[in-house]
């Protein structure tokens, strides 16, 4: 039954497959606008904003660029689950806490910007794990990764979900979504509660399950084939917990530092 696509053999990588040309172009490009961007605005920005920015553009080509991604894609289901899930989980948020509040204010004017930030909470993050849990039946699984387009297309659809799932949990501007900081905590341990199943069915399967490994040469000795899908499941709960938990605390100091500014603000006056 196995159709498997991948060329399996070792010695047919050259370094355009193992280093991504195309993907090079996409983070200075998005280097160069954020820079001028930046310089455009004329604020004196703190340094943590470039350097997130920075940080979520070297793990996006980390994930896309690298030899990650090539391993990922034709031998290590460990590999591309740690590529999926700093993808989704970890990219996301850097770029938009990236962005200072200043720019995206002004961003947020131009129209269909603002419609893509316009995004129910609940919804998104609901839409977004039914869709990363469909991508990893192996029915969808296995047919996604035999077709190129379909594979880039799918990644693209889940990158832009996820940016619309992480907005509204971490995005500077309130006055675009008024949802209160323990709110937005308890959609983050729901969203992690919604995307364990699909993690459970990759750690937990008795065989192996995606085709698209089937086969496939071993290249680590102490990873066998069930072995790298169970470390693969797991890669991707440890990583999601990560990202959430770091979000939490994220949202509880950001409202902690709130309530003391007007706690300050109000009482204030009266001890002069």
């Amino acid at each position: 039954m196995s159709h498997n696509h991948h060329n399996h053999g070792m010695g047919t990588s050259g370094i355009w497959e193992m280093w991504s040309p195309y993907q090079f172009v996409v983070i200075l490009v998005l280097g160069f606008f954020y820079y001028q961007i930046l310089k455009k605005s004329g604020q004196a920005v703190p340094f943590y904003h470039p350097g997130l920015f920075l940080l979520g553009l070297s793990l996006y080509f980390l994930c896309l660029g690298s030899p990650l991604n090539y391993y990922g894609h034709h031998y290590l289901l460990s590999a591309h689950m740690l590529q999926q899930a700093v993808l989704y989980y970890i990219v996301p948020p850097l770029l938009i806490l990236g962005i200072p509040k200043e720019i995206w204010e002004s961003l947020v004017q131009t129209k269909w910007i603002s419609k893509l930030m316009e995004t129910h909470m609940l919804l998104t993050l609901i839409a977004f794990d039914i869709l990363f849990s469909l991508y990893h039946l192996p029915l969808v699984f296995n047919t996604v990764m035999t077709n190129y387009p379909v594979m880039v297309f799918t990644h693209s659809i889940l990158f832009i979900f996820a940016i619309q799932m992480w907005w509204p949990i971490i995005g500077p501007l309130p006055e675009l979504n008024q949802t209160s900081e323990l709110k937005k905590m308890a959609y983050i341990l729901l969203g992690a509660i919604l995307i364990t199943p699909s993690c459970a069915l990759i750690i937990f399967a008795d065989k192996p399950i995606y085709e698209a490994y089937f086969g496939a040469p071993q290249i680590f000795e102490w990873l066998p084939s069930m072995d790298d899908q169970q470390l693969g499941g797991v890669l991707m709960k440890f990583v999601q917990e990560l990202s959430y938990g770091s979000a939490i605390a994220f949202i509880f100091f950001r409202w902690y530092k709130r309530e003391k500014m007007l706690d300050a603000d109000l009482n204030g006056p009266q001890e002069r």
